[in-house]
């Protein structure tokens, strides 16, 4: 799934009120000063680089989410999602 799929994907969520994309995380720090969002969230593996302690002094919730893979999905392949059973799951990461 390409950046602007996964943008729109995200962005269609009834309680997203903008999704961006940035080439860096910082880039998003006028856009995040200016939105004043509630949640800040990640995936596991963007969560790095100083991003809890940025929302943390910013009064902003950080989320990390855990994505399990569909067995079909296997070594990166995108999911199909005509069959919603290929779908990743997306729960609070522990």
């Amino acid at each position: 799934m390409s950046q602007e799929e996964r943008r729109y994907v995200v962005g269609s969520i009834k309680f997203v009120k903008q999704a961006l994309i940035a080439s860096g995380w910082m880039d998003a720090d006028p856009e995040i000063h200016r939105l004043q969002p509630d949640i800040y969230v990640v995936n596991e593996d963007g969560d790095k680089g100083g991003k809890s302690d940025y929302c943390q002094k910013l009064g902003i919730e950080y989320l990390v989410l855990n994505a399990r893979r569909h067995p079909a999905c296997q070594n990166g392949a995108a999911p199909s999602f005509e069959d919603s059973n290929s779908a990743p799951h997306f729960e609070r990461a522990k």
